[in-house]
């Protein structure tokens, strides 16, 4: 009788990326939500890894543009550009407009000094931003590592879980991060990058294309 072939599905599989050292399951699994999350599987496999596609300064603005200066909504360029003006000049929320259009919600947050104030100070009443930023700014205030604890056991206990799954996320990654070959690192920032500039041009084209077949 002929042998029957072996499932591919436990077949093992290809890493994605690279390692210097060993991952342990917890960096496997957080590497693996983390390529799935920001949607960069396939530019990993694309992606070159003999050399930095971008330089320190594109790698910059692009990911500035990500982030701060392109259309979540299908706005034009033209229209968002438009709309950052206007959000930055308002003296009024529109309640409607920022429960339904996420980039004027982004840019009032963002660019509205009014409104920028008052989530600024929302921000600085709870007790989790107040805390995130006490450890991010431990050395410079001058906080031990032990006195930190302490502050954060008067916490809620929400507070500290949040808190310690926050940290315990980024310390799981960096981890794994630094055990990556430097051919899987440059890989890494190149696919992160591809996805990024692709967001940006179909975020740019939607409103383009809806435009001409109207």
């Amino acid at each position: 009788m002929p042998k029957s072939k072996e499932n591919p599905e436990q077949q093992p599989q290809e890493p994605l990326l690279e390692t210097t050292k060993k991952l342990s399951p917890e960096e496997e699994a957080m590497i693996k939500v983390f390529t799935e999350w920001s949607g960069i599987e396939d530019d990993l496999k694309a992606a070159p890894a003999d050399q930095k596609e971008l330089s320190k300064e594109e790698d910059t603005r692009l990911a500035h543009k990500w982030y701060f200066d392109s259309s979540r909504a299908g706005h034009t360029p033209e229209e968002y550009k438009a709309l950052k003006q206007e959000t930055s000049n308002a003296l009024a929320l529109d309640f409607k407009r920022y429960v339904k259009d996420a980039d004027y919600k982004d840019l009032m947050e963002l660019h509205n000094p009014l409104f920028a104030k008052i989530l600024e100070d929302e921000r600085h009443s709870a007790d989790y931003a107040f805390i995130m930023k006490m450890y991010e700014t431990r050395g410079k205030l001058g906080i031990s590592d032990d006195q930190f604890k302490k502050v954060l056991e008067l916490c809620d206990p929400d507070v500290q879980k949040s808190f310690n799954d926050s940290v315990f996320v980024d310390k799981l990654l960096r981890g794994a991060f630094k055990k990556l070959t430097p051919e899987a690192s440059t890989r890494l920032d190149n696919a992160i990058n591809r996805k990024m500039r692709r967001g940006i041009e179909q975020r740019e084209s939607v409103r383009r294309k809806d435009d001409e077949e109207a």
